[in-house]
């Protein structure tokens, strides 16, 4: 308990990393709010016709695009910074969903599925580098120990916002994936927020050293 309250209290005083959470938080929400009717997403498209191949392989291919772009988007993140690396994913992000919510078929769907796991994975790996290099080397640990925390929160809120908007909809799938856009641009905000507190924004940039108050 001694090791999860240092860690908590570290979060909550580091601006940076309340930033930086909070940001992966809603870039986890965009994604878990359609997550559970993938299924029903590929049925209404494609049928039930090889519904579990079908569904297998878009998400195979949504991970190997990820795989692509975790390490395509450090060797970015390097280059030109990775404030604007994490922008450029997050747009990817939220046109692959927007576009996503409009896909007149199961083609165009796996593409742009495809093309959304790059963006997250290349989002998702920028707010993991910010944090890891802009916290003073006596919090990082602390901090980093808590860096799944988002994923389990939004995983459950996602589920429960999901299940109400289709309710709310009558079973129509296709205004999760313009919600989840939303969702996935205002990550932004809180890391723009971060980059100004200490986040090295661009390669060569040193760590914070302020470490925030309550």
């Amino acid at each position: 308990m001694t090791l999860v309250r240092r860690s908590l209290v570290a979060v909550v005083r580091h601006p940076l990393a309340r930033a930086i959470f909070l940001a992966y938080f809603l870039l986890l929400l965009a994604q878990r709010l359609p997550l559970p009717f993938i299924a029903l997403w590929v049925e209404q498209l494609n049928g039930p016709v090889g519904l579990a191949t079908v569904v297998g392989l878009v998400a195979g291919g949504y991970g190997l695009a990820s795989a692509v772009g975790s390490p395509l988007g450090g060797l970015l993140g390097d280059r030109v910074g990775y404030r604007r690396v994490f922008v450029a994913g997050v747009l990817v992000v939220a046109v692959c969903l927007g576009l996503i919510a409009f896909a007149p078929g199961l083609v165009p769907f796996a593409l742009a599925y495809a093309a959304y796991g790059v963006g997250f994975a290349t989002a998702g790996s920028m707010l993991f580098t910010m944090l890891a290099t802009g916290l003073p080397a006596e919090i990082r640990s602390p901090v980093l120990n808590l860096a799944l925390f988002p994923l389990y929160v939004s995983g459950v809120i996602g589920s429960l916002l999901s299940t109400a908007v289709l309710a709310g909809t009558g079973g129509d799938i296709r205004p999760l994936w313009a919600i989840a856009a939303l969702v996935a641009v205002l990550a932004i905000a809180p890391a723009a927020l971060a980059m100004g507190r200490g986040s090295p924004g661009d390669p060569g940039r040193g760590p914070s050293t302020d470490q925030g108050t309550l």
